[in-house]
């Protein structure tokens, strides 16, 4: 039997294997399509850990959860999505009340042929199986469709009846005249009437594609070398992929990525809208930094920065679709404060003056609250930022992952959240990077371990409470200003 050391470096080795195996090069090995498969059960995954806090159900999910780690880090993710499903499965029954046609509807995937329509729509998706091989779905199998829209989940469009779940068909339907927008083609797999399983993918309905895309295209030519020229490339490409019917690891709002392109090469429009954004910041000396931010409504004033660092093997993405199905995302937004995350590659560090400066006048940031969340090798790289620009952090949460910090006066002024599971192969490094500084800053360093959890769910049980740490640090920039009651000061001793 592994150490528990032994197998924190092994895993530690395979996840740096992953970000460089997977970095720009997921499309090329064939491997975006299992990525979003995976992501969309990982959200399914987590939405259901969410709605059942049972001990016993969550423990009943524990070696699935486990598996689906050790299977992602070695690179066989369908037998990740597998153990995914699994693990949900026991969160909302027992296995032997799992019937052969649940397991088969879990194992359905559904590829879209285009992710972008007209306003006259069609859709066409082939039926595979993501994982279990080429045997074929039982008989009783049917599937039901619809559009609805994706706020009021309004349906556009209803298919009349339900067809066969049938492997290798490839179905294709005209729509109508559907409204412009990012809708959710939803479609339900039954056996007998009782629902079995459900699957959720954009559809994007833009008017005039070919036209407006040209005129983008002619726009950036026209853009001089710089963040507005680089971010209008990266969203056009993604465009692009998607007309071709290439899958990208998550859902692309494509109709809103218009909007926001046509926006952005309007003379005069610098300030970014409220919602989410994905932009390609450059900065002279340095490689893009590519990132998916969130920006809050009614920017009247500058608020706090988050930047969230996700783990090994992910992307900018990560924390907006999974980590708790987007939770971070819901945490900045009830606070009005802006999100960051950077896409992380292999061996790259996080170059905080080229976010905030890429950013200055697009957002309204207030540089002096500046908060950093890191995931796995997301907090080795923030142990290095707060190593290398001390200064610039208010406070950090490391979660699941870290490595030693060397105290300095500045360092010491960073209030620190560490975060892991009991189960979790990077408590250990966690630990280390907690116990380098403890000693030194005890009333602004806090570490807490959560039983019975491991590697994939610690950020999604540990994010309310690094908020809430980050949100005391907060309010006490208001307590110092206002010269704090005795009472207040007590508040502040973590």
């Amino acid at each position: 039997m592994r150490s528990r050391f032994q197998g924190s470096v092994g895993i530690g080795l395979l996840a740096s294997l992953a970000v460089f195996a997977m970095d720009g090069q997921a499309e090329a090995q064939g491997l975006a399509e299992q990525r979003y498969e995976l992501a969309r059960r990982l959200r399914h995954f987590e939405q259901s850990w969410d709605k059942h806090p049972d001990k016993a159900r969550r423990l009943a999910a524990l070696p699935s959860l486990k598996g689906a780690v050790r299977s992602f880090f070695s690179f066989r993710l369908g037998t990740a999505m597998r153990h995914l499903d699994e693990a949900r499965l026991s969160l909302d029954s027992d296995s032997k009340s799992w019937s052969a046609s649940l397991k088969a509807a879990q194992s359905a995937k559904f590829t879209l042929a285009q992710r972008i329509t007209g306003t006259t729509a069609t859709v066409q998706f082939q039926i595979a199986r993501a994982y279990g091989g080429k045997a074929a779905f039982s008989k009783g199998l049917v599937f039901r469709a619809t559009v609805r829209t994706r706020t009021q989940g309004k349906i556009l469009w209803r298919l009349k009846r339900a067809l066969p779940l049938t492997l290798g068909a490839k179905h294709k339907f005209k729509l109508g005249n559907l409204p412009e927008g990012d809708h959710v083609l939803r479609l339900v797999i039954f056996e007998e009437k009782k629902e079995l399983g459900v699957h959720d993918q954009t559809l994007s309905v833009i008017k005039s594609l070919k036209s407006r895309s040209e005129a983008l295209k002619a726009a950036t030519a026209r853009l001089g070398k710089g963040t507005d020229k680089a971010s209008l490339a990266l969203q056009l490409a993604l465009i692009k992929s998607l007309q071709a019917g290439k899958t990208q690891e998550t859902d692309i709002p494509a109709s809103l990525f218009m909007k926001r392109m046509e926006a952005l090469i309007t003379p005069g429009t610098k300030v970014l809208t409220s919602g989410q954004h994905w932009m390609s910041l450059i900065k002279k000396g340095s490689s893009p930094q590519v990132v998916r931010l969130q920006i809050p409504e009614n920017q009247t004033k500058s608020v706090p920065l988050v930047l969230a660092l996700h783990g090994a093997g992910g992307s900018e993405n990560m924390f907006f679709d999974t980590y708790g199905a987007g939770a971070i995302a819901r945490l900045c937004e009830q606070r009005g404060w802006i999100l960051v995350a950077p896409r992380l590659g292999f061996g790259r560090r996080v170059n905080l003056d080229q976010i905030l400066s890429g950013l200055k006048g697009r957002a309204n940031i207030d540089n002096r609250q500046i908060f950093v969340v890191g995931h796995s090798m997301g907090a080795g790289v923030a142990c290095q930022l707060l190593s290398s620009s001390p200064k610039a952090i208010k406070a950090a949460a490391l979660i699941s992952g870290g490595r030693g910090l060397k105290a300095s006066d500045d360092l010491l002024n960073i209030a620190m959240y560490f975060a892991a599971g009991s189960e979790d192969f990077g408590r250990s490094s966690t630990k280390g990077s907690y116990s380098s500084i403890k000693g030194k800053n005890p009333r602004r360093c806090l570490y807490e371990e959560f039983e019975n959890i491991e590697h994939l769910v610690i950020v999604q049980e540990a994010l309310p409470k690094a908020f809430k740490f980050f949100d005391m640090e907060f309010q006490a920039k208001s307590l110092r200003g206002n010269k704090a009651s005795k009472k207040s000061r007590k508040a502040r001793l973590y």
